[in-house]
């Protein structure tokens, strides 16, 4: 029994919905589409093309008050250049800011940049 409690204690203190771990969001989060749609369309690297590498990029994007991307780092890649042109292209995307209470407010998003070959 005690093994069991320790292991569903666990359990919670790992996933954050379960109330083990506290984060403090916006109460309305950015629009997951960028502004700018011309942007959203990056070259194919040219090694991932040859070896016809599909898949999606996950990234980590730090977005500020005004909608600007200060940051995009690679969470789960793919390589052959499509996680580098995943983080060029996010960084000149420009998203409806984030807010609370009204107010704007930067924030953090998970984004999945996804590349198939036509």
């Amino acid at each position: 029994m005690h093994r069991m409690l320790w292991l569903w204690f666990l359990a919670v203190m790992a996933c954050p919905r379960a109330g083990g771990l506290h984060t403090v969001k916006a109460q309305h989060a950015p629009d997951v589409l960028p502004q700018n749609a011309a942007d959203w369309k990056q070259p194919y690297p040219p090694e991932a093309k040859a070896k016809e590498i599909e898949g999606v990029v996950v990234l980590r994007v730090q977005i500020d008050e005004e909608g600007n991307v200060t940051d995009a780092t690679v969470v789960k890649g793919l390589g052959f250049g499509l996680d580098e042109a995943s983080v060029a292209a996010l960084k000149r995307f420009k998203f409806k800011p984030a807010t609370k209470d009204g107010v704007p407010v930067g924030t953090i998003i998970t984004y999945r940049y996804a590349w198939y070959l036509e």
